[in-house]
Parts: C-alpha cells; structure tokens; sequence
C-alpha cells in the first residue's frame, strides 16, 4: 500500500491509552479500587476516612503513685466521661484498657460509679486475670507511652465514640505559678491524645472533656 504521493507509510506506534503500558496501569488502578473497597468493609462502624481527629493535651502527673500512671488517667478520664457522656454516647461509663498493640488487658464496667483506688484494683485484676467484665466498653484508654511513644494518634474502633491515649511521661522544666509568682521546677509530664469520630462527637464537646481531664488528673494525682 502507498500514499498519493507513492511513499510507504510508516507504522504507527499504538495510541497512547491502546499501549501494553496503559493497560497494565489501568489494571493496576482498577485491582486498587477493588482492594480498597474490600478493606472498607472489612470494619463496619469505623470512622470513615478523614473523620477520625485527634486532639491533645498535656497533664502533669508528678503526684501519681509508681506504676500507676494508667490507672490515675483512667479515674480522671471515667469522671470527666460522666460529666461529659457525650463522649461515651450517652451509654454509661464502660472502660476498656488496652494496651499499646491495641489488645484490651482490661473491661470495667460502670467504672464511674467507682473510686479511683477501686478502679485501680479492677484494673489490676482484669490485667491479671486476662478476661473483662462482660460490659460492652464505650471509653477506652491506651498506653501507648510504655513503648516512649510522646504522643499518637490512637484509631477510634468500630462502635466506638472516642479512644484516649496516655504518651510517655517525661520530668522536664515547667512554668508553674507559685505565691511568689512564677518559678521553673522539675514536674512528671505526659500528652493525653483523644481521638474520636468527628460525626459523632464535635470538635468543641472534645476541648470540653479534655479540659475536665486536666482538671481530674490534677485532683486524682494530688
């Protein structure tokens, strides 16, 4: 075959979008697609993507007794849970404690109701012991300090409202008011990381609840 003009025409490379390469990359997109849906409906009820935020706070926990960081968290967090019960979805104060690998060490139920040497005591037993109370959490608590971790991002479980991390506890300088006025002193600090599904739970019910943790992590450390 040849042109008016009497030339041989040249073959032409495929189309761009015919190639073997554009195949190959459509196949891969498509394979993707398949594979995220598939991870989407592997967890029901977990927070969809991009509503999940986390927000912190820093406590100081020079007065909390050896050992017992998570359990003087977990007091101050279940009292400030009760007076904000929208954070555990209006359905009683149900903590769970997990540990860094996310695994529950421990399940108390109505632990509002509890004082903080009790719910220490049912803590310690649930560690112990290795199985929960049978109550349903809705407030979890995680130590992810016990590995050094400063602060994190904890993931919101499925049928969850909100998750409270506990980071690593570091004595530093700090500014604190004395009658003097103010003074540089050495305290045990740590940064608390609530995240929590944001269709759920507002960004300013969160600032509210993390603001009655400081202040029951003060009285229960005292």
């Amino acid at each position: 075959m040849t042109t008016p003009t009497g030339a041989r025409p040249r073959r032409g490379r495929p189309r761009h979008h015919e190639s073997p390469r554009a195949r190959a990359r459509a196949r891969a997109r498509a394979r993707a697609h398949r594979e995220t849906a598939t991870l989407a409906t592997e967890a029901p009820g977990a927070p969809a993507a991009g509503a999940q935020l986390t927000s912190v706070v820093e406590v100081d926990l020079t007065g909390a007794p050896a050992g017992a960081v998570v359990a003087t968290v977990a007091a101050a967090a279940v009292r400030a849970a009760a007076e904000h019960p929208v954070v555990v979805g209006s359905r009683g104060v149900h903590l769970a404690v997990l540990a860094a690998d996310g695994t529950t060490q421990a399940v108390v139920a109505d632990a509002d109701e509890l004082t903080a040497a009790a719910l220490a005591t049912r803590i310690d037993a649930g560690h112990k012991s290795g199985h929960d109370s049978g109550a349903v959490p809705t407030l979890s608590v995680v130590d992810t300090g016990s590995r050094g971790v400063l602060a994190d991002t904890p993931a919101v479980g499925p049928g969850r409202t909100a998750v409270l991390g506990i980071g690593a506890v570091v004595r530093r300088p700090v500014v604190m008011v004395v009658e003097e006025g103010e003074a540089i002193v050495v305290r045990a600090m740590a940064h608390l990381s609530l995240s929590y599904d944001a269709r759920l739970l507002g960004g300013g019910d969160a600032a509210d609840f993390l603001r009655a943790l400081q202040r029951h992590v003060g009285e229960v450390a005292a």
